[in-house]
């Protein structure tokens, strides 16, 4: 979870002269491909990036003081710093977005791992520790935000099937307004 989804993403099984063969990181799922077709594909060579920059959303309560926030990052430097057989450094905190409805404050943490992005499930496993590291020092420092998370994006809208038209009649997707 988080800033870097691995929902979509698939590993190098076997290359030959004509095809590749991909693993699905998720799944698990094979997958063999002609090589011309990763001519437009995004391709991220993940030996040569060693550590891994895994990332946390964090959610503070919208009257969360920017001097609590401040001390809610040092005590994460310092627990990154601490911990110097998991974590190198803190690359980014920053926020990404506030909620003045439904009052939260949302930051993202990018921290890089000792790990190699290729250790999948060591990192997973670091970046859950990290999330319930986060989650913890919030709830003790009473700047956790405690209510319904709720992500849509600007060009995302509810769409419905209308059941009673008929197929010649009516556009395939409709769109609701709230």
């Amino acid at each position: 979870s988080g800033a870097y989804s691995n929902l979509l993403t698939w590993q190098v099984q076997d290359i030959t002269l004509f095809t590749t063969t991909l693993r699905g990181v998720r799944s698990n799922n094979v997958c063999t491909v002609n090589n011309g077709s990763l001519g437009t594909a995004r391709i991220v060579n993940r030996a040569r990036s060693p550590n891994a920059l895994l990332s946390v959303l964090v959610y503070f309560d919208l009257h969360t003081s920017s001097g609590m926030i401040l001390t809610f990052k040092k005590e994460l430097e310092y627990y990154i710093k601490e911990n110097p057989s998991v974590w190198t450094r803190l690359a980014y905190f920053y926020c990404t977005v506030i909620n003045i409805e439904l009052g939260y404050i949302e930051y993202i943490i990018l921290a890089q791992n000792v790990k190699a992005w290729q250790d999948g499930l060591p990192c997973a496993a670091d970046q859950g520790v990290l999330m319930q590291w986060c989650y913890e020092k919030t709830r003790s420092m009473g700047i956790s935000y405690s209510g319904s998370i709720v992500r849509v994006g600007v060009d995302q809208e509810k769409k419905f099937i209308d059941p009673t038209a008929t197929a010649s009649s009516r556009p395939e997707m409709r769109t609701t307004s709230q």
